[in-house]
């Protein structure tokens, strides 16, 4: 591919584990899928709780089910799981099935995240793939929090930057509609998405015509109102969930103005993303050396595209006011779907510094998933005011311990075993 330019050294990276060879999949591959899928079975939850109560009431209620609090709120998630949560209700295992469906979105995310590597001639290896899936939020939402919108969120958004890239390369009528259509489904799945739409239909006016550009906004707002239109259709009111089941959202004063509520999503030891997810501050610096390196247009305007559309996604949250820092939540989950950016960056750093990259992105996701492991397995008075600082001490004071941290962690998948096997 002719965007492909930027790639720099990825040829050069030995091995399917980081260059990724020339299928998806590969032996490197198919063992780490093996490797993640037996990590979900042994540590998931397979539950929903929390925000994930409101996208399954509403599911229930577009199914016919008796559920009077359902309401249509970020509800796009909800269409996402609905086979599975059939499926899975014929047994009597609903919400197990939302979980699966959370592990299946995150699967396909990572077949799009290896096509958007091979367009953009980047390592895509299970290594980097993998680097970026657990040095950011994302990973601690597929295993510990399937029920929440942000495996679909982060797998809408990476089928969106792979749509784009192909537009980018081929500028057909075919790719502005595949374009729009992913497009047109992002404001549904988080609100806060509708300010990645100007962002990347951008491209089809700059490298296209206007008659793409209309053909994709046409695709656009079609896919959108699809989906819109089914709690329409069913009565589903459009409103803001129930404090019967989620008190904070009602209550964490949502649409409050705080002007520095994206600086403190990136850097508080509260919940700052750069400091819980320091991969993620590694990625972006990865991503904006790619934009200054790469000769090619149509690599650069694709890529400034995405970051605008991710800093103006930041910028959203200046309306959530207090709410900024999503209640009890591992790093900010708010930014998971940035995904794209995260991988792009990751993968050029791997790419341009190989080994030196390499050792310390593994090192940034080995903390990651620490900290979530920390947070998840649970520690004296434990708080959801606690920030990072105060569960990395833990290991400071004598309260926690790596290889506690491991033992623990065995014991739960030796008990999820134990129930499983006869």
């Amino acid at each position: 591919s002719d965007l492909g330019s930027s790639g720099g050294n990825a040829l050069r990276l030995g091995g399917g584990w980081i260059n990724g060879g020339g299928r998806f999949l590969s032996g490197p591959m198919m063992i780490s899928g093996f490797v993640a899928a037996g990590i979900v079975v042994s540590l998931g939850t397979f539950r929903v709780f929390g925000d994930g109560l409101v996208y399954l009431a509403f599911l229930r209620r577009a199914l016919g089910y008796d559920e009077p609090l359902g309401v249509a709120y970020q509800f796009g998630t909800s269409y996402w799981n609905a086979p599975f949560y059939v499926a899975g209700s014929v047994i009597d295992r609903g919400e197990l099935a939302i979980g699966v469906g959370s592990f299946v979105a995150a699967s396909v995310m990572v077949y799009a995240s290896w096509k958007l590597l091979e367009d953009l001639a980047l390592p895509r290896g299970p290594l980097v793939i993998g680097a970026v899936f657990l040095g950011t939020p994302v990973w601690f939402y597929v295993v510990f929090e399937p029920s929440y919108t942000h495996s679909v969120d982060a797998l809408m958004q990476t089928c969106a930057a792979l749509a784009l890239v192909r537009f980018a390369s081929g500028q057909t009528v075919a790719s502005a509609v595949r374009l729009g259509l992913w497009v047109g489904v992002l404001p549904t799945v988080r609100y806060a998405n509708v300010m990645l739409v100007p962002w990347l239909l951008l491209p089809t006016l700059l490298l296209g015509t206007r008659r793409l550009t209309l053909v994709a906004a046409a695709a656009a707002a079609t896919a959108f109102s699809l989906f819109v239109a089914i709690p329409l259709a069913l009565g589903i009111p459009f409103a803001q969930p129930p404090a019967a089941l989620t008190p904070r959202i009602v209550s964490g004063g949502s649409f409050s103005f705080d002007v520095l509520a994206p600086v403190k999503m990136l850097f508080t030891l509260h919940r700052g993303l750069f400091l819980w997810t320091p991969l993620t501050l590694i990625a972006v610096v990865g991503f904006l050396l790619m934009i200054a390196r790469t000769r090619n247009r149509q690599t650069r305007t694709v890529l400034v595209c995405i970051g605008m559309g991710s800093l103006s996604t930041l910028a959203f949250y200046v309306v959530l006011g207090g709410s900024w820092d999503a209640g009890f939540s591992f790093s900010q989950r708010f930014l998971a779907g940035l995904f794209p950016l995260f991988l792009i960056g990751t993968a050029f750093l791997f790419s341009t510094y190989q080994r030196l990259a390499g050792t310390v992105i593994a090192l940034c996701a080995a903390f990651s998933v620490a900290v979530g492991l920390t947070m998840f397995n649970g520690y004296p008075r434990q708080s959801s005011r606690d920030g990072v600082d105060h569960l990395v001490g833990l290991y400071f004071n004598g309260e926690r311990s790596i290889p506690q941290l491991v033992a623990t962690t065995g014991v739960r998948a030796r008990e999820r075993w134990r129930r499983l096997l006869p």
